[in-house]
């Protein structure tokens, strides 16, 4: 079933309108306290909004106006809603917690529990089905509790931060479990981390501040971001400058070799691609201005090539960095198409099984083994390298 959402709440400062197709996974993304978990609660049926609409396959949530007041019980929506904690029946069984839902629709005990054994046999959980859950371990209990999601059949699956309680070791058993239970059934995941977007849903849908700030297809907006609020959640690292001959030459007035290749559709290419912005005289001395350079190919889109002397953004990833101790011993490397920008450590913080490396100017994912022969640490000089075939640069 599609969803249709389009809500406002003063006392949050939330507006968002927003709409997921059916069997589709969306996932809203931001920071604490940005409207994620609102936005469920009004799906949800536990927050109530000033005015908006609401819908799932044209069956009305809410609708709610000046002149109109139509609300949906919690129960009567059709809306399951995973929280970040368990919240298991602490006296029932897991095969009781899972069959709870199909009895409160009205399904027969026996029909019930049929359909508890085949989601605990989905999630990998049907062993566990008789034990209580003060005898689970916290993976265990979440994959009871998406058993228990599932059961009942929602025809809108809400999941809030379903990994957020689990430990780091637990954490991708699950999320490939859930990757394949939700597949082709119409899901809101709310997440902080980028990698539960990546591997979860279909497209994206930034928030911040009560407002979407960036949406669009997951890859194209984490990998490619737009917005620096965008790029910072990502962890992508966006660079702003002039495009001259062979890359870019960034605000900072540093140059960095880069191929660029921004693929959009056909019919807006070329006024993407002709953008003119404005030519300082650092850009014109790099050589003359390009006419625009696109071309169409056989799916449709152009190949859009920004012009010398134009705007553009760099975007690159974390795992393309290449992290190095600067020392006096150190010279850059002879090989062509390899970028080298000295840095210094500002931050080091656990990201999955690697560390994110923050420095003034770009973000890199490295081992914690490589974080420890290198010493890393706050205030850490380095030298941050990076193939110029990994750089995105597209129109600012």
């Amino acid at each position: 079933m599609s969803v249709r959402f389009d809500a406002r709440l003063r006392a949050r400062d939330f507006d968002i309108a927003l709409e997921v197709a059916d069997g589709e996974t969306l996932a809203v993304l931001g920071p604490n306290g940005a409207g994620k978990s609102t936005l469920l609660g009004m799906l949800a049926g536990l927050i109530r909004p000033d005015d908006g609409h609401a819908d799932i396959g044209g069956r009305i949530l809410f609708d709610l106006a000046e002149d109109r007041s139509t609300s949906l019980a919690p129960h009567r929506r059709g809306v399951a809603l995973l929280a970040q904690e368990p919240l298991l029946f602490p006296h029932l069984t897991v095969r009781a917690n899972v069959a709870f839902g199909p009895r409160s629709l009205g399904a027969s005990r026996a029909d019930a529990a049929d359909r508890a054994d085949h989601w605990l046999a989905e999630t990998e959980t049907f062993e566990l089905a008789d034990r209580k859950p003060e005898e689970l371990s916290g993976g265990q209990a979440q994959r009871v509790a998406i058993a228990r999601a599932l059961a009942a059949e929602p025809q809108l699956l809400l999941l809030d931060e379903p990994l957020a309680a689990l430990d780091v070791a637990v954490a991708p058993t699950i999320r490939r479990m859930l990757r394949r239970v939700i597949a082709h059934r119409t899901t809101i995941v709310v997440t902080h981390d980028p990698l539960d977007a990546y591997l979860l849903s279909d497209r994206v849908v930034i928030v911040g501040g009560g407002r979407i700030v960036e949406q669009g297809p997951t890859r194209d907006v984490l990998e490619r971001p737009r917005a620096q609020f965008t790029a910072q959640l990502a962890g992508v690292s966006l660079l702003t400058g002039l495009r001259v001959p062979g890359g870019l030459l960034t605000d900072d007035g540093v140059t960095i070799a880069a191929v660029e290749s921004h693929r959009v559709p056909a019919a807006t290419g070329a006024a993407t691609a002709t953008a003119a912005g404005p030519v300082t005289r650092a850009a014109q001395s790099t050589g003359p201005f390009d006419p625009v350079r696109a071309s169409e190919s056989d799916d449709g889109h152009h190949t859009a090539h920004p012009v010398v002397g134009l705007r553009v953004t760099a975007a690159l990833r974390p795992s393309a960095v290449h992290v190095d101790r600067r020392s006096v011993a150190w010279s850059p490397p002879d090989s062509d198409g390899v970028n080298v920008v000295a840095a210094t450590v500002r931050d080091l913080e656990p990201h999955g099984d690697l560390v994110r490396v923050r420095t003034e100017w770009l973000v890199a994912d490295i081992t914690p083994g490589r974080v420890a022969d290198l010493d890393l640490a706050p205030g850490s000089p380095v030298v941050l390298s990076f193939a110029a075939t990994d750089v995105d640069l597209y129109p600012a």
